[in-house]
């Protein structure tokens, strides 16, 4: 839920009013009482903006924009990067750029072979892997 407030910060009991709006708002969507704010201060100075008056806040809680949708939502997920494909990118590594480059990113990662590179690392191996520069210039 999205919720938007337009306030005039000059104005203490415009922004008592969206705080009583907002907490009303919160309580309702949570089932909690949230506590009100104390009475506005009138002894606060106001001043006066050539600003558009505030929404006002019952305005604003008749009619919420609709929340827009996350495209990450639908996203699928990517697929699990297995050993065996970090394996291969470690060999073409090895490959074209030789040994030692391919053993420097195994102990980037705390590993001295490929079966002591834990999992948690595979994505960042790999990355690193494709992102080698002959690799790249191979690809």
């Amino acid at each position: 839920m999205q919720v938007t407030f337009t306030v005039d910060l000059a104005d203490p009991h415009a922004i008592q009013q969206a705080y009583n709006t907002f907490t009303k708002l919160a309580g309702a969507v949570t089932g909690k009482d949230v506590p009100a704010a104390p009475a506005a201060s009138t002894k606060a100075s106001a001043k006066k903006t050539d600003a558009p008056p505030a929404e006002k806040p019952a305005e604003a809680a008749k009619a919420p924009p609709a929340p827009e949708p996350d495209p990450l939502d639908d996203a699928p997920a990517a697929p699990p990067i297995d050993r065996e494909t970090v394996r291969a990118a470690l060999k073409a590594v090895q490959a074209l750029d030789g040994k030692d480059a391919a053993v420097a990113l195994l102990k980037k990662y705390g590993a001295n072979s490929m079966s002591e590179l834990k999992d948690e690392h595979f994505a960042n191996a790999l990355a690193d892997a494709k992102a080698n520069p002959k690799v790249k210039a191979a690809g």
